[in-house]
This record gives C-alpha cells, structure tokens and sequence, in this order.
C-alpha cells in the first residue's frame, strides 16, 4: 500500500481507491536476466517495480537489441498496451533480482470501466509524462527546439527515416 502511495502513476488517486487497487495486486519475483515480457507479446498486466530493475529493451533497424531505458522501485509500466490493445513495445529483462507487483489485464480493464477516478488518474500520469518527455526533447534539440515536431510517450515504432521526415 506504501508503494501505491509513493508511485506516481497512483499518488493522485485517494487512499479507498488505492486500497481497491493493492487488493487486485500480486507479488511475482523474477531472477536476474529473465525476460518480463517481449516486444510484440500481448499486454497482459501492467506493474510497478517494488524492488530491483529492469532493463526496457528495443529492436533496432538492424535487428540488435537496444537498451533505451531502466525501470526501477516505485516506478510503473505496460499501461499503453492495456489501454490501446496493443502489442507490447518494448522488451522487459531483469537486471537482477526484481519483485514487482502486478495487475491483470482483467483487473485494469474493470477499474477502467468501473472506477472514472482510476482512469482520471492514469491519464493525469500520462500526460505529465508527455509533457516532460516533450520539454527534454526540445532542450536537448538543436537550436533549443526551434522547428522540433516530436514528443514521446512510448517506444512505438519511430524510425530513423520517420524522425527525419518528421522534423
């Protein structure tokens, strides 16, 4: 329940709400190096990381995979997948030993449903997400930004050639 307060996808929502939401929850562990989930599985839960990290792997043009992220304790995930219903993005690989706690699909898609104050909440999340992924994206473009056409949320699909048309 500690965990829920402090994880910033949920700190919005009142404390009945994340009690609704810790009851859904459960515990799984994974040894160093075993993969979560891979890139194009079906999204069948969303976590938040209690202890350990993961590794957020990508597939590049060449076909390697890329390491464009880490996911530590109090930080969450696999929300895009079971919002959109959509294949997952990115590969997940425990750095070493992780306790996550998780939510089935099923759970989420109720709490959607059921719980407007769940849904609100996740949105807020997100789109403090954007906003800050857009704000260094500007600050780390050439000429602070000027004419820079992105913002990223996800690993979805964005390639080199898309970028470039892009912007």
């Amino acid at each position: 329940k500690e965990l829920l307060r402090t994880t910033e996808c949920f700190a919005g929502m009142d404390n009945a709400l994340r009690e609704l939401l810790a009851a859904r929850m459960r515990k799984v562990a994974y040894p160093a190096g075993a993969r979560i989930f891979a890139e194009g599985a079906a999204g069948e839960f969303m976590f938040v990381v209690a202890s350990g990290a993961l590794r957020v792997l990508k597939r590049s043009e060449t076909g390697a995979l890329v390491q464009i992220d880490v996911v530590g304790p109090g930080q969450c995930g696999g929300m895009t997948s079971l919002l959109l219903a959509e294949p997952r993005s990115a590969t997940l690989e425990a750095s070493n030993d992780v306790m996550l706690w998780v939510l089935r699909a099923e759970d989420f898609d109720q709490l959607v449903t059921s719980r407007p104050e769940f849904a609100r909440a996740l949105l807020a999340f997100m789109s403090r997400h954007i906003r800050r992924e857009a704000r260094l994206m500007t600050r780390l473009a050439p000429g602070g930004g000027a004419g820079f056409k992105v913002a990223v949320f996800d690993t979805k699909e964005f390639t080199r050639r898309t970028f470039t048309a892009r912007n």
